[in-house]
């Protein structure tokens, strides 16, 4: 089961841009709460570590059901940190979506460029990369 994707990105952009920047670096720095407050983080945490890239949405009821099987995936997989790519329609979603889990996001509304890159069409979507930034798995979601 999954859920369309409402507005997958048609084009992005592609020259050297500050706007093409934004897209392009959109792993500079992420978000997770702790007591209940947002909080950023560097990505140079994430340097050398396995990701599992989750793109889902709160409105997707798919989505939020997927949360408990990637809680046990992250168990079992404590090495891989979970991030959360929002397709979220308004940023009090996003919020209250993130406050619902333990995992670390974009920021919202900053899912353009990884969307085209890996052809994400259906909600929830889980792919896990290698540190060296290797595809592992391209659909992880279709084996819940």
């Amino acid at each position: 089961m999954a859920c369309q994707v409402d507005n997958p990105p048609k084009t992005y952009p592609n020259d050297k841009t500050a706007e093409y920047e934004k897209y392009a670096n959109y792993m500079n720095y992420l978000y997770y709460y702790q007591n209940n407050e947002l909080k950023k983080i560097d990505s140079s945490y994430f340097k050398d570590k396995y990701l599992g890239l989750f793109f889902g949405a709160s409105w997707c009821k798919y989505c939020v059901t997927f949360i408990d099987s990637l809680n046990i995936f992250k168990k079992n997989f404590p090495n891989v940190e979970i991030i959360y790519i929002p397709f979220d329609r308004t940023y009090q979603e996003y919020q209250s979506f993130l406050k619902n889990t333990n995992f670390y996001a974009l920021p919202f509304d900053n899912y353009l460029y990884i969307c085209k890159k890996y052809q994400i069409k259906n909600l929830p979507s889980f792919m896990l990369i290698t540190p060296n930034n290797n595809i592992l798995v391209k659909d992880a979601a279709q084996f819940n």
